[in-house]
């Protein structure tokens, strides 16, 4: 990495969350990558407020147009199909309104090779879930992937805020980029979610060790 640091993502069509933090973002220089999926239940304020997130520097990816799990399509559909149904007509709605995404994550982090062959191709990256106790999937050495893990930061992860920051400190000490993944943020009714205090205990941290923040895009292969 030209210097340690975090890809931060979120995932869903959660907008109005996101949007409510554009000015903590920007306090901060934190450039965040929203995957985007339910395109087409977005009304015209959303959409506003995901332009206005892109204007800010955040980057705009893709999560597919209904969010199914990928393994279990295939099983009853064709590529094809999904290809078409997922991918293909959520990028056009997209596209109409200003939106490019070169980056892609599975819904519920469920692929197979089949799947990564096909949408490597049309994707720069393909990010996955890292549920899995190797931790070391999630962080990577360079900014040139085509993978990614994404560790889960939500509060139903599993995990507290000062391990976190102690995976944050690892990405420092051995100049790595960390990949993290959130959902809903500051929304205490779900488990879904950062709390707003671990969020601004983690980019506190970043700061103090200073890390950069990267899009997606930035540590993907071009």
């Amino acid at each position: 990495m030209p210097k340690p640091g975090i890809a931060l993502t979120f995932d869903d069509n959660y907008i109005d969350d996101w949007y409510r933090n554009i000015n903590f973002f920007d306090s901060f220089h934190v450039k965040v990558t929203f995957y985007v999926s339910h395109y087409h239940k977005l009304n015209a304020e959303q959409k506003s407020k995901l332009k206005t997130l892109m204007n800010h520097g955040h980057e705009i990816a893709y999560h597919s147009l209904h969010h199914p799990d990928f393994v279990k399509y295939l099983q009853q559909n064709t590529m094809g199909k999904l290809e078409e149904e997922e991918i293909v007509k959520g990028l056009k709605m997209m596209n109409r309104d200003g939106f490019f995404p070169t980056n892609f994550a599975y819904p519920y982090g469920s692929h197979n090779e089949v799947l990564d062959n096909c949408l490597q191709r049309r994707f720069n990256s393909v990010r996955y879930l890292n549920g899995t106790k190797d931790y070391a999937k999630s962080f990577t050495k360079n900014t040139k992937n085509n993978e990614l893990y994404g560790m889960g930061i939500d509060e139903n992860s599993g995990k507290t805020t000062d391990q976190l920051i102690g995976f944050m400190r690892l990405a420092k000490l051995n100049d790595d980029c960390i990949v993290f993944v959130g959902h809903h943020i500051n929304r205490k009714e779900f488990k879904m979610g950062v709390p707003m205090e671990r969020l601004r205990n983690m980019v506190m941290a970043a700061r103090q060790l200073n890390l950069q923040f990267y899009t997606v895009s930035e540590i993907s292969k071009p």
